[in-house]
C-alpha cells in the first residue's frame, strides 16, 4: 500500500480536470471546487489524505452494486465520485476534525445516487467511528427514501464481512450456543421524511 504522502489526491486531480477543460461541468460544481481548493490554500481547513483514502478504498473493496447487470460486483468509483468522497471524509479541521457533516448529494438521473448515497452510509455506519451515528436518507417521498435504506440493506446482507453463516440469516448467542434470526425488519419504511 501507498504511504499518505504518494495517495492521489482526487479532490486536485477532478479540480485540474475541471479547470483545463477534459472535464465539463456546471458553474456551480466549478465554483465548490474553487471554494475547496481556495480553503486548502488559505488553510482554513485541510486535506487529511490517509482519511479520503480509507473511504474511497472501503467503498471499492467492500460495497457492491446491489442491482442489474453489474450485482454482485464491487463499485468502481469515477473520478467525480473519489473527489466527493474525499471531500466529505478527506477535508478536516487543525483536529483532525471532519469539516463538512451533512452533505447534500445533487445528481443528475441515472448516475447512481442511490448506489453512491448507500455506499457512503455504509461506510459512515461500520467505519467512521462515532458511537451512536444516525443516518438520514431525505427525498421527497418515502419510497425514493426507502430505495437507498434498501440499496444499503442489500449491500450489507451480501457483504462476507458481515455475514456470519452461509445463509447470512442467523448468528449464534454467546449464551446459550442456539441460533435465532437476525432481527431484518424495516422499520425505515414506517419512518416520516420531511
Amino acid at each position: 500500500m501507498k504511504k499518505p504522502a504518494e495517495l492521489e489526491n482526487y479532490i486536485l486531480t477532478y479540480y485540474q480536470k475541471i479547470s483545463d477543460g477534459t472535464i465539463t461541468v456546471g458553474k456551480w460544481v466549478k465554483l465548490c471546487y474553487e471554494m475547496i481548493i481556495k480553503g486548502l490554500e488559505n488553510k482554513s481547513f485541510f486535506y487529511d489524505s490517509k482519511k479520503a483514502h480509507r473511504a474511497v478504498n472501503f467503498i471499492e473493496k467492500f460495497c457492491h452494486h446491489h442491482e442489474g447487470a453489474l450485482a454482485p460486483q464491487n463499485i468502481k468509483l469515477e473520478l467525480w465520485q473519489k473527489a466527493m468522497i474525499s471531500v466529505i471524509f478527506g477535508i478536516v479541521d487543525e483536529d483532525g476534525t471532519r469539516h463538512f457533516r451533512e452533505v447534500l448529494c445533487v445528481v443528475g438521473r441515472k448516475n447512481g445516487k442511490t448506489l453512491i448515497d448507500a455506499s457512503i452510509a455504509d461506510y459512515m455506519a461500520f467505519c467512521d467511528g462515532e458511537y451512536g451515528a444516525r443516518l438520514y436518507f431525505i427525498a421527497p417521498k418515502l419510497q425514493q427514501a426507502s430505495l437507498c435504506y434498501d440499496a444499503l440493506y442489500q449491500m450489507i446482507k451480501k457483504n462476507p464481512i458481515w455475514t456470519l453463516s452461509p445463509r447470512g440469516a442467523e448468528r449464534t448467542s454467546t449464551s446459550s450456543q442456539r441460533t435465532r434470526p437476525l432481527n431484518r425488519s424495516h422499520s425505515h419504511r414506517r419512518s416520516r421524511t420531511v
